[in-house]
């Protein structure tokens, strides 16, 4: 949205100005108690006020001191905090509109009384240069990602802010760490006479707060926002402490006693629970890597490698591995979760986050294969008409986003298209989720969720949906389950657009790491006042054209993160056709309706149980521990940590505690957990038989997809290179161990029977998985398949000869590397 001139903006003003006392009264977009509220616990705190706010309508000041409340204050770590405030001046619309339009978002420099909220460096800051000041919305700062937010106080004085704290970690200006305090500050741009010259400061002269014909907002009208700061607000400000808690890195200098990489869904409940063990009496520290995925975690547990040369003894994962050589390793529960669609959508009408949605498996399987047509990649329908030069035929005819698409209507009865103006209008497609790219644990069940729903199953396959929107054509045939999201539509280009801008390349960009979904899903929630300016190169187009007051943002990511972000999250619809919230209760039942893999230990989502109350994404992540050839050093270390999770039950947020966003273990899973500890302890290495087993370094098949350009416009799918080939239940089996979980048609009952090899129908249907709608998989193989078992014959050359090569090249290692580094240069998603 452009700021208006400055001669046309002072007309407006000017001719409005009589009306600024029943404007003051307005509301305008108020924000209210629709907003998700951050996790809260016996921590929150409530700081009073030092003077009083000015009282607009009654030229004087109000009658009782402001406050300003934290919803957590304690053991902070990287999340959002809610923070509320009451006895400000309310805000008014920078336009003077007493009855504002739904839709018409607040701009920096024309709303008069607004609140910065800032996080800041100590307990007590004493200027603003101590606080962060970039705002939020993709915008990369010089130190973290933006989090300041700028936003408005509503008729009654009351107001709200989610802020996303920043630790040291994230924002080195700050450097909040459980040793060096932060803050957050509630500023409000106060009014009174504070010029930026040499004449003394009056704050109580509030005589040119309002714009006049002798003043405008570019010289002397105090109450604008880019008064935020200045002498009288920051004099008035709210400051709560914030402390933070400790992390591994804060835990006493040992030696590592062993090495454990994977599941990245289990990344805040090792970290409360590694910066608690490491301070107890009988301490255990750990080093453990959450970026390696968990197809790269089941690999070097395999090799016996990790990571570059870190050794990899416990390997984290939700799905078991494929069979191989017996009686080297078991399974040990260690959490459960689930898999949640986390969303920001505003409601224009109203100003608040809307609280609640419902999708089912064909809307997201819509959402991962870019089958709507955003407003700048939008056709005519008439196939005669000329089209424009960025209309893409892949998605001639469907809707323009999700919030238009009748199915989302018809499951959410409670809003309509007029309810949701913004969101045909879209024009990148900031609604196409945020995933994970590279392959994973949670991608795998996602996708066989989709396949498993016969709508959603046949929408993939090309047929359309009883409203006529079809699947988009680059993606038609595509084989879920699969382990790995892709893009496939470059879309067309526009030569006259700013580079980048033109494709559908850009409406949908998976993250190198679980853990960045989550981050840039709270950076894209952009501040109330004004829009975000981006880098070049440092975030997504589309999520960068997103507005306060017009977001419509998703993410896929584990619950963990949803909670500590304070994310609201989709009601998804189960095999029994109820839509249930991701809670306590459903994904309890979730839990007990899962079904026994082959090896009688680890549990996948039935995604056929017919519990009306079970949320269908469930997970349980396990520690795949050795039984077998460990020294007696790591063998006890590793069973003093399955010992610490089944001691580590009690929620809070505390170290050592489970982290919000996770279940207890269960009773049965606690007895697995026990067993598993015993086994660890033991080191019994059976001569022969039966048992569990550590996977042979992990190989897949190669896809026969064709590999083609993907340009030649709708329906050209020989061309477009999307229909992979050589998988399906009947597929070659595989002989690897890193490829995702079986499927819940192959599991097996728990009748005594030694757990099948990969030639069984679980190993075939796994072989077939990673095909990753026939691109390239982060840890294929390729033509490695053909070499390893010579290799192997001849005594194992491609161990002794470096695993760690091996990995770099084979498994995508090499590839996240390169990632992770970009990122760190340049913090690009």
């Amino acid at each position: 949205m452009t700021v208006r001139p400055h001669r046309m903006r002072m007309r407006r003003l000017v001719a409005r100005s009589a009306t600024i006392a029943l404007t003051m009264l307005a509301a305008p977009l108020a924000i209210g108690d629709a907003a998700p509220v951050a996790r809260a616990d016996s921590s929150a705190q409530t700081v009073t006020g030092t003077d009083f706010a000015w009282d607009v309508v009654n030229n004087t000041q109000m009658g009782s001191l402001p406050t300003a409340t934290a919803s957590q204050t304690e053991n902070l770590v990287d999340q959002t905090v809610h923070i509320t405030w009451t006895g400000l001046t309310p805000s008014s619309n920078g336009e003077f509109d007493p009855t504002p339009t739904p839709g018409v978002v607040f701009q920096q420099g024309n709303t008069l009384y607004p609140v910065g909220v800032y996080e800041c460096r100590g307990a007590a800051p004493a200027a603003l240069s101590s606080c962060y000041l970039t705002t939020g919305g993709s915008t990369i700062g010089s130190h973290g990602l933006g989090n300041a937010v700028r936003t408005i106080t509503q008729a009654d004085g009351t107001g709200f802010a989610d802020l996303h704290i920043e630790t040291g970690v994230d924002n080195d200006l700050l450097g909040c760490d459980s040793t060096h305090d932060c803050s957050v500050a509630v500023v409000p741009a106060w009014g009174g006479f504070q010029p930026a010259d040499d004449q003394p400061t009056r704050c109580d002269d509030h005589s040119f707060d309002y714009p006049t014909e002798s003043n405008s907002f570019d010289s002397q009208v105090f109450a604008a926002d880019q008064y935020l700061g200045a002498r009288c607000s920051w004099a008035d400000r709210i400051v709560i402490p914030l402390h933070f808690a400790p992390t591994p890195q804060d835990c006493p200098r040992t030696a590592s006693a062993f090495g454990a990489s994977g599941s990245p869904m289990l990344q805040r409940a090792m970290q409360q629970w590694r910066s608690g063990w490491c301070q107890e009496e009988n301490p255990l520290t750990f080093d453990y890597n959450s970026t390696s995925n968990e197809y790269q975690a089941r690999s070097s547990f395999a090799s016996g490698n990790g990571a570059l040369t870190a050794s990899t003894d416990v390997a984290f994962a939700s799905q078991p591995a494929d069979a191989g050589e017996p009686g080297k390793f078991t399974y040990a529960p260690i959490a459960n979760t689930d898999i949640a669609v986390a969303f920001v959508i505003d409601d224009p009408a109203t100003g608040t986050v809307i609280p609640a949605i419902t999708l089912n498996a064909r809307l997201v399987a819509k959402m991962l294969t870019q089958s709507y047509a955003p407003y700048n990649y939008s056709c005519v329908i008439t196939s005669t008409a000329a089209q424009s030069l960025t209309c893409d035929p892949a998605v001639r005819g469907n809707p323009n986003s999700m919030l238009q698409d009748p199915e989302f209507l018809a499951l959410n009865p409670q809003l309509t298209a007029s309810d949701l103006p913004f969101s045909s209008g879209d024009p990148f497609g900031a609604f196409f989720p945020t995933v994970v790219s590279g392959n994973s644990d949670l991608t795998y069940e996602l996708t066989r969720w989709i396949d498993s729903d016969p709508e959603a199953h046949a929408f993939l396959k090309g047929q359309p949906d009883q409203w006529g929107m079809r699947i988009n054509t680059y993606y038609k045939g595509i084989q879920f389950p699969t382990s790995q999201l892709q893009e496939l539509d470059p879309g067309y280009v526009d030569p006259a657009a700013p580079a980048g801008n033109g494709t559908m390349q850009n409406t949908w960009q998976p993250v190198s790491g679980l853990e960045e979904v989550g981050t840039l899903l709270a950076g894209n929630t952009a501040s109330a006042l004004g829009q975000p300016v981006c880098a070049v190169g440092t975030c997504s187009i589309a999520k960068l054209t997103e507005q306060y007051g017009e977001r419509n943002l998703f993410a896929i990511l584990d619950q963990a993160q949803a909670s500590a972000y304070a994310f609201p999250t989709a009601h998804l619809v189960n095999a029994a056709g109820k839509a249930v919230a991701p809670d306590t209760e459903s994904v309890s039942a979730g839990l007990a309706s899962m079904t026994k893999n082959p090896d009688r230990i680890t549990r996948s989502p039935n995604f056929t149980s017919g519990d009306a109350d079970a949320y269908p994404l469930a997970i349980v992540d396990y520690a795949l521990v050795r039984t077998c050839g460990m020294s007696q050093g790591k063998a006890a270390a590793v069973a003093n940590m399955l010992d610490k999770v089944s001691q580590s039950q009690t929620y809070g947020t505390t170290p050592g505690t489970i982290a919000e966003g996770y279940l207890s273990l269960t009773d049965s899973q606690l007895a697995q957990l026990s067993t598993a500890r015993d086994a660890v302890a033991t080191q019994s290495c059976p001569s022969s038989g039966s048992g569990h087993h550590v996977p042979p370094v992990p190989t897949s098949p190669t896809s026969a997809a064709v590999q083609g350009s993907h340009v030649g416009g709708a329906g050209n799918t020989a061309s477009g290179g999307s229909v992979p080939s050589g998988g399906g239940p009947n597929a070659p089996a595989s002989t690897g161990g890193s490829s995702p979980g079986i499927t819940a048609a192959a599991v097996a009952t728990d009748n005594g029977t030694p757990p099948k090899t990969a030639g069984s129908p679980a190993a075939q249907s796994r072989s077939a998985a990673p095909a990753a709608f026939g691109v390239k998989r982060a840890d294929s193989s390729g033509p490695m398949k053909y070499v390893l078992p010579v290799l192997l014959i001849l005594g194992g050359l491609l161990l002794t000869g470096g695993p760690a090569v091996f990995l770099a090249v084979t498994t995508g290692f090499g590839t996240s590397v390169a990632r992770r580094m970009g990122r760190l240069v340049g913090r690009r998603p």
